[in-house]
């Protein structure tokens, strides 16, 4: 119990069997009240006790059971300070989301250095919400400690993103199949967008018109779960994607085949859901791990011809 608590606890003393006692335990009752008023934290750093207050205003309120309470009526409230809350925008969300989108757009390359000082600088914040924000994004897998000292971009993993996708297919499958059962329609301005986006050949607005599509088929699902658990693979599959898009062939047919599930989940098809987004993502797994691959292992430069 706190000190302002057992300050506030009323004190009782049981009146004895014993005539002739009762008196004494009178005389101990201004001892402690005093004692009382000395321990409440406001007053812990005085060094001597506050006077008492006048016999008139120290009462014995009797109880139950003769049981008697010693009670100090000049007690005065002291209302509680809040501290102000600063209304400016969380810098280390801002600083965690330009990194992250530089480094899922590639602008920040795998095994590159990361200088706290230099993103600080760039940035015009203190060191110590970039500071803050690298280390969410170690705990993320983007970043990773480098050789020697510092942090630098994690390199993508071909492996790690098959891994990814198996994970991503289950829930993107059963999340057309549940949207499917409810005939959730989806919005036909997110194909809009993802056709608009591929044909400008930006990949920034590529890859968050992925997102969006695959994001509103988790939310037809009804089930909030799916959504969440997605959510923990998106940082990788963004990267991947980043790197992948840059030069893939594939940008037009992965929107026919958002348009065919998109069909399938506004006729109620829970099958053809659940199989077109399953053949959807093998499909997407399978080129992202081979170029991936591929940019991982180069091949190595022609030889070139000598004379006789």
């Amino acid at each position: 119990m706190s000190l302002e608590a057992l300050s506030r606890q009323p004190v009782a003393v049981r009146r004895p069997a014993v005539s002739g006692q009762s008196d004494a335990l009178d005389r101990l009752a201004p001892q402690l009240n005093r004692l009382l008023t000395f321990i409440r934290p406001g007053h812990a750093r005085q060094q001597t006790p506050q006077p008492l207050p006048p016999p008139d205003k120290q009462v014995l309120r009797p109880h139950q059971n003769c049981v008697f309470c010693i009670q100090n009526l000049n007690r005065t409230h002291v209302p509680a300070t809040l501290v102000k809350l600063d209304s400016a925008p969380d810098l280390v969300e801002r600083v965690y989301r330009v990194l992250h989108d530089a480094i899922s757009a590639g602008t920040l390359e795998p095994l590159a250095r990361i200088k706290q000082e230099e993103v600080a600088r760039q940035l015009a914040v203190s060191r110590q919400p970039v500071l803050q924000a690298l280390r969410r994004l170690k705990d993320d897998g983007l970043v990773q400690d480098a050789p020697g000292r510092g942090l630098q971009v994690a390199p993508l993993d071909a492996a790690l993103i098959a891994s990814v996708y198996e994970v991503r297919g289950a829930l993107d499958a059963l999340a057309a199949r549940l949207a499917a059962l409810q005939q959730g329609a989806l919005n036909p301005e997110l194909l809009a967008r993802g056709r608009k986006a591929t044909r400008g050949r930006n990949v920034p607005a590529m890859i968050e018109a992925d997102i969006a599509f695959h994001a509103a088929v988790y939310a037809a699902s009804g089930n909030p779960l799916i959504e969440r658990s997605a959510q923990l693979h998106w940082n990788h599959i963004r990267r991947a994607m980043g790197a992948v898009l840059q030069k893939s062939t594939l940008r037009e047919s992965v929107w026919d085949e958002h348009e065919m599930i998109a069909q399938a989940i506004a006729a109620g098809d829970a099958a053809a859901a659940e199989h077109l987004m399953l053949a959807h993502d093998r499909r997407a797994a399978e080129h992202m791990t081979q170029q991936l691959a591929a940019a991982a292992n180069p091949p190595p430069p022609p030889r070139r011809a000598t004379g006789d």
